[in-house]
């Protein structure tokens, strides 16, 4: 009879000569999976220098850095050695922070630190972000420097979401490794302009319980709310997302009491950007609809496609909606777009076929200045008013008169400002050269050009925010551990008795403002100057 031998026969074990076979081939195979990763996994981050912490995406270095190795703008931009100097300088703070041996958190600037021409943000602007961060981050790390007791000391990282801001995810996910670091990641400040890509990397950070402190994001609902208008995915609060900037409703309530004001504008047209994923334009149309609704009566609004935002955008024809603007009773162009646009918007209307019988003021919404001197002197000559509301005005002066209307905050961070990139020379730190000039002081015109776009302010300002509410955090602490979740608790008890002292205004964070800033002055600024400006609308009062 045939037997059959039990499973745990010995027939039924590999033989050792067999067993020596698969070792070899497995170990191959491991052999050959791990050069194979080497060369999927060494080759972009050896092109952003091996050791740095950043990965080659798209062509453009990403993630997180102390300040070293250094990113760079556009080719084209020239400013490469201003962006090496001041990241020299955060990465110097940053290791005298890690040398006092006291105790030390992490702020990250979240934003696209590799700009381009015609991208989200210009060089120029991501430059002075970095700047108003740095000054800040002296200022918190300095018990003179007018914002508490200086601890804990602020390490302040520098986070790369690339040129059009679409790498964030990896950044993200990199920041939320950093919250239990030695000096663990806290907040987040920056974060760009309102785009939908924005609010998605706004929202993962919610979710990784990162308190936010965005500077220049002015897209109505991109705050705690989270009520931007995105779809079902997008719904929900973003707990954690407070703002520096007036938001779009606040910009236009501000053209609004300019024009009651002014007295002799009646009609408007509007033109707007109808592309997306653009949450600035989207929400700024809605906000002229909404508050100017009488202004535009049964005028049809104008669509357009931005240049703005993406690689593959073409420039629109303005050229037939400024034959249309003649053919209106309009004498206001409410234009809802990107500054790319509106110059070359603006270059049509000075050659517009009523140039000889009919006069536009433009209203518009910018964090700064949206034209140079020789389009405003252009403007001027062909009879167009350009009218924006501003987060900042480039008129505000140190040393104001008492009564002015320059934010109380401000003369103390112009004294920073030179103290800490003025001293020496303003113009050597924007050469690269941080040896030459040192003691010497940089011209005040040379000072206030480099503060003219409202992006070292923005960003000194969401700095100071987060300082301040870490700070706030850790008081009656009992020993305990600093944390970003510790930090969203108090976001909202920045007010009454702890009120930020900002560059831009005496900023308060309440639950009924869902983020939005009460306290922030929105001036309303003419190019050229025409003599009909009134006082800063204020951000939450209903008031100037």
């Amino acid at each position: 009879m045939t037997r059959y031998a039990p499973d745990h026969d010995d027939s039924f074990r590999p033989r050792q000569r067999r067993l020596r076979r698969p070792i070899w081939v497995t170990a191959g195979v491991l052999a050959a999976a791990l050069v194979a990763a080497a060369l999927v996994w060494v080759p972009p981050r050896l092109a952003c220098g091996l050791g740095s912490g950043l990965v080659e995406r798209g062509g453009e270095c990403i993630g997180v850095t102390d300040g070293s190795p250094a990113f760079v703008p556009g080719e084209k931009s020239g400013l490469e050695q201003q962006f090496r100097a001041i990241q020299a300088l955060i990465k110097a703070e940053n290791d005298s922070v890690a040398a006092s041996g006291e105790e030390a958190v992490t702020v990250a600037l979240l934003t696209s630190l590799t700009p381009v021409d015609g991208g989200p943000l210009s060089p120029q602007q991501t430059l002075r972000s970095m700047q108003g961060a740095y000054v800040a981050q002296k200022r918190a790390n300095d018990p003179a420097g007018g914002m508490g007791d200086a601890q804990p000391k602020v390490r302040l990282h520098l986070a790369n979401t690339g040129s059009r801001q679409t790498q964030w995810q990896p950044v993200a996910e990199e920041l939320a490794s950093m919250k239990d670091a030695g000096a663990p990641l806290v907040a987040t400040v920056g974060g760009g302009v309102s785009t939908r890509i924005t609010e998605d990397a706004f929202r993962a950070l919610a979710d990784e319980k990162i308190p936010m402190f965005a500077a220049v994001a002015s897209a109505d609902g991109l705050n705690r709310s989270g009520r931007t208008g995105g779809g079902a995915d997008r719904e929900g609060r973003i707990e954690g997302l407070v703002r520096i900037t007036p938001s779009n409703t606040d910009f236009v309530l501000a053209l609004k009491d300019y024009v009651k004001e002014r007295g002799d504008l009646e009609n408007a047209i509007l033109l707007f950007d109808e592309s997306e994923p653009d949450l600035h334009v989207a929400t700024l149309t809605e906000a002229f609809r909404k508050h100017m609704a009488e202004e535009i009566g049964g005028t049809p609004d104008q669509p357009f496609s931005g240049s703005t935002g993406t690689d593959d955008a073409k420039s629109h024809p303005f050229s037939p909606l400024v034959r249309s603007i003649c053919r209106t009773e309009a004498d206001m162009v409410l234009f809802s777009g990107r500054t790319a646009d509106l110059e070359k918007f603006l270059v049509q209307l000075t050659d517009r076929p009523c140039k000889e019988t009919r006069q536009f003021a433009v209203l518009f919404a910018e964090t700064g200045p949206a034209l140079s001197a020789d389009e405003e002197k252009t403007l001027g000559n062909a009879g167009i008013t350009m009218v924006y509301a501003s987060s900042y005005d480039p008129g505000w002066r140190a040393d104001a008169r008492e009564g002015e209307p320059v934010p109380v905050g401000f003369a103390d961070f112009h004294r920073a400002f030179v103290e800490h990139l003025g001293e020496e020379d303003l113009s050597a730190l924007e050469s690269g050269d941080t040896e030459r000039g040192q003691g010497s002081k940089a011209p005040d015109a040379e000072v206030y050009a480099a503060l003219s776009n409202g992006y070292a302010v923005a960003h000194h300002d969401a700095v100071m925010a987060a300082v301040q509410a870490i700070r706030l955090s850790n008081e009656d602490n009992d020993g305990g551990d600093i944390s970003a979740e510790r930090v969203i608790q108090v976001q909202f008890n920045l007010n009454i008795d702890n009120v930020v002292e900002g560059a831009g205004g005496s900023l308060e964070f309440r639950p009924d403002r869902n983020g939005d800033p009460t306290g922030k002055l929105v001036p309303v600024i003419e190019l050229p100057p025409a003599g009909n400006r009134i006082d800063p609308y204020v951000t939450g009062s209903g008031t100037r």
